[in-house]
């Protein structure tokens, strides 16, 4: 969950000997071009946050209108697995939404379920469209950022802080790099559902991590394994 208090109040109360503090950073930007069909996307994009079934993925809870609890599915670092489950809201603009990052809940071995109240996590995905090249052209925008604070646990402060941050942030690039353009491809898949006149809403996807595909991406950007 959100702790951006208890970490400053940890490091505050311990002065210089303080735990340290990884800081993972990751950013995925993708252009998804499609031709506008029978309804306009600028209809579509106006929708409110609940019709966008593509939030609708078999591991997401519907809070409210525009708040959803979604079950991303595991991923491993240093040696253990860490399942995240986030509360995103959303909120709709003139040409595109806003996806951010409520508060996080990390679900796991007792060692990460401790971690809940040691680090702080922000997340906004920037989801707009603008006209393409060509008549009928459509270009949808995805620009996303990802940065979390995290108190090292004791186990692990026989290493390098500044190694854990970058583990850690290929780690999240590796998810970032799934994860953006399937969700812009479902995007793109309930646009054209809606446009021809399918109004059931139904899930067209899952967003649910594939771990193998997770440990392949870590292995192309060559992320490299602490333990």
């Amino acid at each position: 969950r959100r702790a951006a208090s208890a970490v400053a109040e940890a490091d505050a109360s311990a002065g210089a000997s303080g735990p340290p503090v990884a800081q993972l950073r990751a950013s995925r930007g993708i252009r998804r071009e499609l031709a506008e069909r029978e309804r306009p996307l600028s209809e579509y994009m106006a929708l409110p946050a609940s019709q966008y079934s593509v939030l609708d993925a078999k591991r997401v809870e519907r809070l409210s209108d525009d708040t959803f609890k979604c079950f991303v599915g595991g991923l491993g670092f240093l040696g253990v697995r860490v399942e995240p489950v986030l509360t995103l809201q959303v909120k709709t603009a003139a040409r595109g939404c806003s996806i951010s990052l409520l508060s996080t809940e990390l679900q796991g071995s007792p060692l990460i379920v401790a971690q809940n109240d040691r680090f702080d996590a922000r997340m906004c995905n920037e989801v707009s469209y603008a006209d393409g090249g060509s008549d009928g052209e459509k270009v949808i925008t995805s620009e996303v950022t990802l940065e979390v604070d995290v108190q090292v646990p004791w186990a692990f402060r026989v290493l390098p802080t500044r190694a854990i941050s970058a583990s850690g942030s290929g780690v999240l690039q590796a998810m970032l790099n799934l994860m953006v353009p399937s969700f812009t491809q479902q995007l793109e898949a309930d646009y054209i559902s809606w446009a021809s006149g399918d109004d059931s809403r139904k899930a067209l996807g899952d967003l649910t991590l594939d771990e193998e595909a997770l440990e392949a991406e870590k292995e192309n950007l060559q992320v490299k394994d602490l333990l």
